[in-house]
């Protein structure tokens, strides 16, 4: 992503897998807004993401991810790029046990 432009995704789910590998179907659409807050020359830095009526810092370690953010102290979700249009999204939910779901998603860029 340059330093300064925002990036628009709308993407699909298709599906959903929980931390045992369990997967199920879905249709469910998300919408994410990146904007850069601290940028370097390798993509790295801030970036406000907000989607789903949420809005947080995210941190990212290259231009192409991943992106790593936190909801709360139990929560720890990540983007994680994994082809031209594919895109990973990661959901760690703390407590006793841990949970976590997988969700693939096919992203447009709606910049």
């Amino acid at each position: 992503m340059a330093e300064g432009a925002q990036q628009v995704l709308n993407c699909q789910a298709s599906k959903i897998c929980n931390e045992l590998g369990a997967c199920e179907a879905t249709q469910a659409t998300t919408k994410f807004t990146l904007s850069p807050l601290k940028v370097g020359p390798k993509g790295e830095g801030s970036f406000l993401i907000e989607y789903n009526d949420i809005s947080t810092t995210v941190q990212n370690v290259t231009d192409s991810g991943p992106f790593v953010w936190s909801e709360g102290d139990s929560d720890i979700q990540s983007l994680l790029p994994a082809g031209d249009k594919s895109v990973l999204w990661h959901r760690l939910r703390a407590g006793i046990p841990p949970t976590s779901t997988i969700t693939f998603l096919i992203c447009e860029d709606a910049g």
